[in-house]
């Protein structure tokens, strides 16, 4: 418990003493041999192979006791550590975000993590994660090597929108994408599917609430506000990572986004929408509502996976209505904001795509006959617009 109170200078000592020993010996089993020597440096340079792993388990044991979910979970489990498998992520993930309520509703969180700041006090967590990196970057197998076994990457991303400090969540995607981008070859799945559940989990628990009722206390409108700047932050990520790995499209679709994640979103987008009793539109849409955000920030990430899976060889098949009626809820019902990003997505599906062209311009020609009902005109100024450009890049789409 001591290591609480140590200054960062010692701490740094003995996370150094920490790494001396998960290196220990690995000069007799991996060398790195260069062509040239470098600065008077031998031929021969000893790598810094993770050998020793067992020597980690001092590192897993401060985080059990510095990382906010895992102390919650010990706590309820009699002491146990939660095990993440690809069988329990979904009830970790849940854990995860339900701990992160807890935390923010609290007022008199006295635990020892990087939840209390204290101009003395150092930040273990985030130490942990540096020193982690620094492992992972020392030689390319190192994380083949640990993350299998001790998942702790993982973890510090299931812990995501748990931890209070900005620059601890900074560091925790930052070394998501050195894994993804820096060590071709390794396997990132797990990563990137608890990364892809905490972004559902997420737009669940926001979408939620704007669909429930705008007033709130001032306690959770500043909780759902961190909630939101938390899944902005995990699109801008997963936005820079889906072109850079190939894998990321299959592990959305595996984690059902097109499928159960879609329908759920639909439910709560349309639940609140302003409708007259006979089901027409309203006459009066606001410049902005409070779902506007979330639905922008599932549009960002939608409209990647769309237009991946209208190209892809490994297409997967989705109920093609619901993502129109989700997409055209926003322009019937939503701010200006998610509008824009509904149509953005319709002209990536009209842009690329030629199988359902014609099912995607019905809706489209729907949502116009809805000008008749006084959707307003600067509405349908956007949505002619998106035809227009969508139509000059897709014949497929002109035919329909």
């Amino acid at each position: 418990p001591n290591i609480f109170k140590c200054c960062h200078a010692n701490l740094q000592k003995l996370l150094e003493l920490l790494m001396l020993l998960v290196y220990c010996n690995s000069s007799q089993h991996a060398t790195i041999h260069t062509d040239d020597a470098e600065d008077g440096k031998p031929e021969n340079l000893t790598s810094k192979l993770a050998t020793n792993i067992n020597a980690l388990e001092i590192l897993v044991d401060l985080m059990a006791r510095c990382i906010p979910y895992i102390i919650l979970y010990v706590e309820e489990h009699s002491g146990k550590r939660p095990a993440l498998s690809a069988e329990s992520l979904k009830d970790l993930v849940r854990f995860s975000v339900e701990a992160a309520i807890k935390i923010r509703r609290s007022s008199n969180d006295n635990r020892p993590s990087d939840t209390i700041s204290s101009p003395n006090r150092v930040d273990l967590s985030s130490e942990l994660l540096v020193t982690t990196l620094q492992l992972y970057s020392d030689h390319p197998d190192n994380y083949s090597i640990v993350e299998p076994r001790y998942h702790i990457l993982s973890h510090y991303i299931l812990a995501f929108p748990t931890f209070k400090e900005v620059s601890t969540k900074v560091l925790v995607l930052k070394t998501l994408e050195y894994v993804c981008t820096g060590l071709v070859g390794s396997d990132v799945t797990l990563p990137l599917t608890v990364t892809c559940q905490i972004y559902f989990a997420l737009c669940r628990i926001l979408m939620k609430k704007c669909s429930r009722d705008s007033s709130s206390g001032e306690k959770t409108k500043r909780m759902m506000g961190e909630f939101l700047l938390d899944l902005k932050a995990l699109s801008d990520t997963i936005e820079k990572l889906f072109p850079l790995d190939e894998s990321l499209y299959q592990v959305m679709c595996d984690c059902g986004f097109l499928d159960e994640k879609l329908q759920e979103y639909y439910k709560y987008v349309s639940s609140r929408r302003p409708v007259s009793e006979d089901g027409t539109c309203s006459s009066d849409l606001a410049k902005s509502t409070t779902m506007d955000e979330t639905y922008v920030a599932i549009c960002r990430i939608l409209k990647l996976v769309i237009a991946q899976n209208e190209i892809s060889p490994s297409r997967r098949e989705f109920d093609r209505k619901v993502l129109n009626n989700f997409l055209a809820c926003a322009i019937k019902e939503l701010g200006d904001d998610a509008c824009e990003a509904s149509l953005s997505v319709f002209e990536s599906m009209l842009s690329v795509g030629d199988r359902s062209a014609s099912e995607d311009m019905s809706c489209i020609i729907d949502i116009i006959r809805c000008s008749g009902q006084k959707l307003p005109v600067s509405r349908l100024t956007k949505v002619f617009k998106m035809i227009k450009e969508a139509l000059g890049k897709n014949a497929a789409a002109q035919d329909a």
